[in-house]
């Protein structure tokens, strides 16, 4: 703002001021707001298309379909359809799903949990014996095999007196062994 006021205008310093630190703040906030760094041409074309959503909405008192929003827009509705993308929140694989476990842990499990449900009992459990105790033990606790309840990374890691971080590695290492022994001609035997 300094560098671009003209006192020959006669307009107040501070009047002139505003417009640029508003639009510098707003284009910050744009740059960094997000987790995923957007341009911010492209979030001013998202903050228009949720305008007239918005005013579309009050006037029809329902959500208006993507149709009519691209046509009030005067955009095209697949420009509407991927800026509607973008607003949707984005959730940290790290970030705690009511309680101490991790979203990322929930993947895992699910991903997991299919591969060792596919595999007989008999044979889960001579693949389990050719396992170090320590990696035996974390896959038992991981996924409530045997008399264990399924446990979180963190869960196991306190019990064991080890990080959740090791815990994990183990459980990767465990598990990468499994299927190599899995993958060998009868079962690994």
């Amino acid at each position: 703002a300094v560098e671009r006021f003209d006192p020959a205008r006669r307009l107040r310093f501070s009047t002139y001021a505003v417009w640029w630190i508003r639009e510098a703040v707003q284009a910050a906030i744009m740059n960094q707001g997000r987790t995923v760094r957007v341009p911010v041409h492209v979030l001013r074309d998202l903050a228009q298309v949720l305008r007239v959503e918005r005013e579309l909405a009050a006037q029809l008192g329902t959500a208006p379909s993507l149709e009519q929003v691209a046509a009030a827009a005067g955009r095209e509705l697949h420009e509407v359809t991927a800026l509607f993308q973008l607003s949707e929140r984005v959730d940290s694989l790290d970030a705690l799903d009511s309680g101490p476990r991790a979203l990322i842990d929930f993947m895992h499990e699910q991903v997991e949990d299919e591969g060792i449900a596919a595999l007989g009992s008999d044979a889960l459990a001579a693949l389990l014996a050719r396992l170090s105790p320590r990696q035996r033990e974390v896959l038992q606790r991981r996924f409530g095999l045997g008399d264990h309840a399924a446990q979180s990374l963190a869960e196991i890691g306190r019990e064991l007196g080890i990080s959740r971080e090791r815990a994990r590695q183990i459980q990767g290492e465990a598990l990468a062994r499994l299927r190599r022994l899995a993958s060998e001609p009868e079962g690994g035997r």
